[in-house]
């Protein structure tokens, strides 16, 4: 069985103003660097400083500092989505190990 790494997607930092801004990373690792705004990842920060000055990224980069602030009610979102999960996954195992094994499906 091969074990094969995935890429670390890269965020943008926050500048002093709170906007998203993009800071170079100072190392690319061994297994790349995936960029949210295009399905690519880059194996060099040569490569990727170059991508960071196309337009798709520059875009995708205003459209994050304009959507800011349905960041917070997004977080919130989700993590009452987590919260309900994880209580139908508890209430879903206490059935399952309230089960007897004999009535379990025969195979």
């Amino acid at each position: 069985m091969d074990i094969s790494l995935s890429p670390d997607t890269y965020t943008p930092g926050i500048s002093e103003e709170g906007n998203y801004i993009d800071i170079l990373p100072s190392f690319v690792p061994e297994c790349g660097l995936k960029c949210p705004c295009f399905e690519r990842y880059y194996t060099s920060r040569e490569k990727f400083a170059q991508h960071i000055k196309c337009k798709r990224h520059d875009t995708w980069l205003q459209q994050l500092n304009l959507e800011k602030k349905n960041y917070f009610k997004k977080c919130m979102e989700l993590e009452q989505t987590v919260k309900q999960q994880r209580l139908l996954i508890a209430e879903l195992d206490k059935k399952v190990n309230a089960v007897p094994i004999e009535n379990l499906i025969d195979l």
